[in-house]
């Protein structure tokens, strides 16, 4: 009897200029919020509400799964689907992170993050579990047990990840609660990013301003075999850079484009600054502008210079990128481009509200700046480009 109730408070009329799927969403999310479901009601099974509403069971997975993730559902295998008795508020976030966080200078952002993530759950009275997967390398390419368990049980009541491999992507996002990632694959909607569309075009009319006259580029944003590098979904590093330089009447040589042509582990980064600037200086011809990305690849690079006796500014000008809260020693006349652990948090906080209130998430793309000092309208919570040009 219960679950003809059930099935009659599902019925409703679809209308089709409107995806089904969000159609599904919606009603069967109203229908919770409204009490007209209440919680240990079950659903019907899947095949049943796909020829109730006439459309394939993929849909209504589609439909189902935000609401899951939403905790308006739960799911218990070979059970059913059942309407959930929600948590009124978010009280417990679960960020993730590989067991290298703690053991590399490299890894000083995602401490920085951590700390900014920290100190803004705990304004909002949030707890924060940490968890650090013991599995190395590839082994960490399938989901793990424990927090899945977490997640499952809603333990873990959401999850945020900085700086994690697309295949640690894939099974966190998954899991049956809200997550949010510190990521460039394009494919992830619930990522945050840092524009180097921006950062690219940025770079290249600072030199031009400091009277360059070429330019080049080290950089552990990978260059697999010249084909673009999709840092963000849409842009190609260093097809736009190069792009920036033509249209600025700098000089760019395929040879001081040095890109790595595969993945950089956060201990190697220095190593990549120092060779590669070696190998550009090396040659007969120089370019009189640099750019470096990462942070972590600017200790490499001053190392060389310091070797070399280049002078810097009179015979090359150098544009860097660092983030505003880790100190980094350099005592060359460098001009900065920063990006903010601060910012970062806050954006992967609100990517998470998103789907606690059921909103659809889009990437979170965060531009570079020519000050170190950011504040809090820098960051207003919208997906935005602001500051293309590197000004403050």
């Amino acid at each position: 009897m219960l679950q003809d109730v059930v099935k009659d408070r599902l019925s409703f009329d679809v209308n089709r200029p409107k995806a089904i799927y969000q159609q599904i969403r919606d009603h069967v999310r109203e229908l919770i919020k409204s009490g007209s479901l209440a919680p240990g009601d079950r659903l019907p099974p899947t095949s049943d509400l796909a020829v109730r509403w006439n459309t394939h069971a993929a849909s209504i997975h589609a439909a189902l799964n935000p609401l899951v993730k939403e905790g308006l559902l739960s799911r218990r295998p070979r059970i059913g689907t059942f309407v959930t008795a929600r948590r009124n508020r978010l009280s417990e976030i679960s960020i993730y992170y590989d067991a290298d966080i703690w053991n590399h200078h490299a890894s000083a952002f995602k401490r920085a993050v951590h700390i900014h993530l920290a100190e803004l759950l705990g304004k909002k009275g949030i707890d924060v579990r940490v968890w650090v997967d013991p599995r190395g390398g590839r082994g960490r390419s399938a989901p793990w047990d424990a927090l899945t368990a977490a997640a499952e049980r809603r333990v873990a009541q959401a999850i945020i990840a900085t700086d994690v491999p697309e295949e640690v992507i894939g099974w966190i996002d998954e899991l049956p609660v809200p997550a949010a990632f510190f990521s460039n694959t394009a494919a992830v909607k619930n990522r945050v990013c840092l524009d180097f569309q921006q950062f690219a075009s940025a770079s290249a009319k600072l030199l031009k301003k400091q009277g360059c006259r070429s330019a080049g580029v080290i950089s552990i944003l990978e260059d697999r075999n010249g084909d673009a590098v999709r840092t963000n979904g849409e842009c190609d590093f260093q097809g736009q850079f190069i792009a920036a330089c033509r249209e600025l009447g700098l000089e760019v040589r395929s040879e001081w484009l040095r890109m790595a042509e595969r993945f950089v582990p956060d201990e190697s980064q220095e190593d990549f600054g120092y060779v590669e600037f070696g190998r550009i200086w090396s040659q007969a011809k120089r370019p009189d502008g640099l750019v470096v990305f990462p942070d972590t690849s600017l200790p490499g690079v001053v190392t060389a210079v310091l070797e070399k006796q280049v002078r810097v500014p009179a015979d090359l000008k150098i544009i860097a990128h660092k983030h505003a809260e880790i100190s980094i020693l350099c005592p060359l006349p460098v001009t900065y481009l920063y990006s903010s652990a601060r910012q970062i948090a806050e954006a992967l906080f609100y990517q998470v509200q998103r789907q606690l209130e059921g909103n659809a998430c889009t990437p979170i793309v965060l531009p570079f700046q020519l000050r170190a000092t950011f504040k809090s309208s820098d960051w207003s919570g919208k997906t935005a480009r602001a500051n293309r040009n590197g000004n403050s």
